[in-house]
């Protein structure tokens, strides 16, 4: 464990150079960040609760490229999913409450004016109308609900995939009642941390098992009169990290839906 925790530190080390921001221009760009995301949201899903999504990817070494667990942590109106080694693996020994955290303890590591290195991503997305097309042209692997168990007919049906499948959205619609399905694909990352938060504010959370064992944190959100809002579930696996946002639909609905998903699929490629 030394002997990977220093190779981290020197990895992490090799990294830091490039992210040459102080820690107001940090907190401008996680804002800024935060405010395209939500927007993003409410076009994809009008009636949802705005979430603010943000990932970092390090070139780690050799000996952290197989440290895929994850550690789900629940906040105050959301989740942060950081990788194990950059949850333990902070040189000063300290550890972030969250995946803005870590960007935040990252940026001051490095603080030198006039040398910012600005990286522009070109993202690549492709859009679906039903899981069928989705089916026939992608073979991305997502865990999928079973459509037989919602006391509803989804007659929308609209699926993004970003750059090849690192990022898949899905959204089920039946009137005011939805579905709202996303993965983000890890395994090309050798450590990353990200933050999701709603509108509401977090509920009833608790810790739902599968029928293979797998286990899902599962949480309410409340609108600001105290009444239920939605009803989400977080899951990673295997290097992807899995969330289901449910309105409309009754716990014992929610719970029958997650309990039967079959996990197994992220063990077969």
């Amino acid at each position: 464990m030394d002997e990977f925790r220093k190779k981290y530190c020197q990895a992490v080390e090799e990294i830091l150079p490039e992210l040459h921001m102080d820690a107001e221009r940090i907190r401008d760009e996680l804002h800024h960040r935060r405010m395209r995301e939500r927007q993003r949201k409410r076009m994809l899903v009008k009636s949802a609760a705005a979430a603010a999504v943000f990932m970092l990817c390090g070139a780690g070494t050799a000996a952290a490229k197989n440290y895929r667990n994850s550690v789900i942590q629940m906040q105050e109106n959301g989740y942060s999913i950081t990788s194990m080694d950059a949850y333990a693996g902070t040189c000063a020994g300290g550890v972030p409450e969250s995946g803005a955290e870590l960007a935040m303890e990252r940026g001051r590591a490095a603080p030198q004016e006039g040398e910012g290195i600005v990286e522009i991503v070109d993202i690549q997305s492709k859009e679906y109308n039903s899981l069928e097309e989705f089916r026939s042209h992608e073979t991305v692997t997502v865990a999928l609900p079973d459509m037989a168990l919602f006391p509803a007919v989804f007659q929308e049906e609209n699926i993004l995939v970003f750059n090849g499948g690192e990022h898949v959205t899905i959204t089920l619609r039946a009137g005011e009642r939805y579905c709202f399905l996303r993965q983000f694909d890890h395994r090309n990352c050798d450590s990353y941390a990200s933050s999701t938060s709603f509108s509401g504010e977090n509920a009833n959370e608790r810790n739902l098992v599968t029928d293979q064992g797998m286990c899902f944190k599962v949480f309410d959100t409340l609108s600001e009169d105290g009444s239920l809002e939605s009803i989400h579930a977080v899951v990673t696996v295997n290097g992807r990290d899995l969330a289901l946002d449910f309105r409309g639909f009754e716990a014992g609905v929610v719970e029958q839906v997650l309990t039967a998903m079959d996990l197994s699929v992220y063990f077969t490629d």
